[in-house]
């Protein structure tokens, strides 16, 4: 379990701090609040964790609609259009995929190599005399 995020907020002022406390308890958002008195948004948050004016919620993810979308992967969708499905993050559901055995691995350098290839057969598609739209179509590419 992560723990609250701790640090200091040694850079805000007294006067700061009151305000802080004063705009969150209006209910503007801490984002807003440090942008409003142009302060740390870091240490903001540290201080505001630390004298629990704003909840603590670690990042997660629902569970229920993980497991849809790694039975929407295990169908054969890819992982993005899963993600898009079912409105959660491309990155939390490939970890899930890969730890299942679903998705395996692909280095930044193996992805640019990827669409490289793609990029020359649609470019040899093109010379070919397909239109724009064809070539696309044919490499599951966007043709804009």
């Amino acid at each position: 379990m992560k723990s609250r995020p701790s640090g200091s907020f040694h850079s805000l002022s007294e006067h700061v701090q009151l305000e802080i406390q004063r705009l969150l308890a209006k209910g503007i958002s801490l984002h807003q609040t440090s942008i409003q008195l142009d302060c740390s948004y870091a240490h903001s948050r540290n201080f505001a964790h630390h004298h629990l004016l704003i909840d603590y919620r670690p990042h997660t993810t629902d569970p229920q609609l993980i497991r849809k979308g790694v039975e929407l992967v295990r169908s054969g969708v890819n992982v993005h259009a899963a993600a898009a499905e079912i409105g959660r993050n491309a990155a939390a559901l490939r970890t899930r995929a890969r730890a299942s055995g679903l998705v395996n691995h692909v280095s930044q350098y193996q992805r640019k190599i990827n669409s490289t290839n793609l990029r020359v057969i649609y470019l040899r598609l093109r010379l070919a005399s397909l239109s724009k739209k064809d070539a696309a179509t044919a490499t599951g590419i966007d043709y804009r």
